[in-house]
C-alpha cells in the first residue's frame, strides 16, 4: 500500500474515532439530561393526581382543582422546552455527523484515486526500461537463428485485402438518364407512345365486348310501308 495513503486512512480514522467519541459523551449527558427531565414529569403528574383527590374532599372543588393544575403547568412547562430544546440539539448533531461521514469519505476516495494514479504512473515509467531489454532478446534471438542457418520468413508489409466470394451475378448499376439531355427526351417520347397504344388498345377491346348496333331503316322503304294501307 502506498505510504501517503496508509498515513492519510491513519489519520482519517484517527478524527473519526476522535469525533465518534466526543459524540458519545455528548449523548450520555444527553440521555442523562433526558432522563431527568421525564422523572421531574412524572413527579409533577403525580402531585397534580395526588392534589386531585385532596380537592374532592374540599368545599370548593372547582377552585382547588384549577389551582392544583396551574401548578402543574408551571412545573411541566420549562420541563417541555427544555425537551424541545434537547430534540433540537440531538437533530443538529445528526446532521452534522452525517455531514462529517460524508467528509470523510469523500477525503478517502479522493486519498484513494491519488494513490492509484501514483501507482499508476510509477509502473508505467518502468516501461520504457523494460522495452530496450524485450528489443535486445529479440536481436539475439534473431543472431542465434541466422547463425544456425534457419530462415525466418519476412512479415508483409502490406496485408492482401479480403476477397468476398459470392455466388450472385454482379448487375451493374445503371444511372438513370438526366432531364435535358437527348436520352431523357427520347425516354419521355417512348414513354408518351407506350401510354398512347395501351389507351387504343383498352378502347379497341372495349368496343369489341359490345353487342352490334342495330341497322337503321331505308329511308325509301319506311316510305312506301307507309302510304301502303290507303
Amino acid at each position: 500500500m502506498n505510504p501517503w495513503f496508509r498515513s492519510s486512512l491513519m489519520t482519517a480514522s484517527a478524527l473519526w474515532m476522535a469525533m465518534a467519541m466526543a459524540h458519545g459523551t455528548a449523548w450520555a449527558s444527553d440521555a442523562s439530561e433526558r432522563e431527568r427531565i421525564n422523572k421531574a414529569k412524572s413527579q409533577a403528574d403525580a402531585k397534580l393526581s395526588q392534589k386531585e383527590l385532596e380537592c374532592q374532599e374540599r368545599f370548593a372543588v372547582t377552585d382547588c382543582v384549577l389551582a392544583a393544575r396551574k401548578e402543574h403547568r408551571s412545573v411541566v412547562e420549562p420541563l417541555r422546552k427544555e425537551s424541545l430544546a434537547l430534540d433540537d440539539k440531538e437533530r443538529k448533531q445528526r446532521a452534522a455527523e452525517r455531514t462529517e461521514r460524508l467528509r470523510t469519505k469523500a477525503e478517502s476516495a479522493s486519498a484513494a484515486a491519488s494513490a492509484n494514479a501514483a501507482a499508476a504512473s510509477g509502473s508505467g515509467s518502468d516501461l520504457p526500461s523494460v522495452r530496450p531489454k524485450i528489443r535486445s532478446a529479440e536481436a539475439a534471438s534473431a543472431s542465434q537463428l541466422g547463425a544456425s542457418g534457419v530462415n525466418m520468413p519476412a512479415a508483409p508489409s502490406v496485408m492482401p485485402p479480403l476477397i468476398q466470394k459470392t455466388d450472385k451475378p454482379i448487375t451493374p448499376k445503371v444511372q438513370a438518364p438526366q432531364p435535358g439531355s437527348e436520352d431523357y427526351q427520347t425516354l419521355r417520347v417512348r414513354q408518351a407512345e407506350e401510354r398512347r397504344a395501351a389507351v387504343l388498345k383498352k378502347n379497341a377491346e372495349r368496343d369489341a365486348s359490345k353487342p352490334p348496333a342495330k341497322p337503321l331503316p331505308v329511308p325509301g322503304t319506311a316510305a312506301s310501308g307507309a302510304s301502303a294501307p290507303g
